[in-house]
């Protein structure tokens, strides 16, 4: 620059007899120390995001597994429960009648009665179950949920 042009020329000027002119020049050198850090620092990130990436796959891997597991489990308990109301209601009706004969106790016939309600409960108890998982499963797959929606097919009907 103008600083550097003016020393030369200085010196040139007094040395103007001389036979070896003596220049100095001075260059800092970069120091890749910090860069070579940087760089070190940045791979370490990308690696640090690589794993927590892949530990986020497979939980979201477990999740929709466990979701699927949870809706075949409440299939078999719906079915399961639908089976036992189907049962307990035959169960009822032949009791009634053998209750009207007087073949049967009133506490025998409110037994099976009981046993009735609870099976109808337990099939409630079921369906709800079957609800939950599958929204569970709509969630873990990234689909929208029917509740939120407005629900199935009433919902879906309305908008064609």
């Amino acid at each position: 620059s103008d600083e550097a042009r003016l020393s030369l020329d200085e010196a040139l000027g007094r040395q103007n007899n001389s036979k070896y002119v003596e220049i100095r020049v001075s260059i800092p050198l970069l120091d890749r120390r910090s860069e070579r850090n940087n760089v070190a620092r940045a791979t370490n990130d990308l690696h640090v995001a690589e794993l927590r990436l892949a530990a986020e796959k497979r939980s979201l891997e477990n999740e929709v597994r466990l979701a699927s597991q949870r809706v075949e489990n409440a299939g078999t308990q719906l079915t399961l429960a639908e089976r036992q109301v189907e049962i307990t209601r035959r169960t009822m009706r032949l009791q009634l009648a053998r209750y009207e004969s007087g073949a049967i106790s009133s506490l025998e016939f409110l037994i099976d009665q009981s046993n009735t309600r609870s099976a109808e409960i337990a099939l409630i108890d079921a369906q709800v179950e079957m609800l939950e998982a599958g929204e569970e499963w709509r969630r873990a797959i990234g689909e929208r949920s029917l509740i939120a929606t407005g629900g199935g097919s009433s919902g879906n009907g309305a908008q064609r």
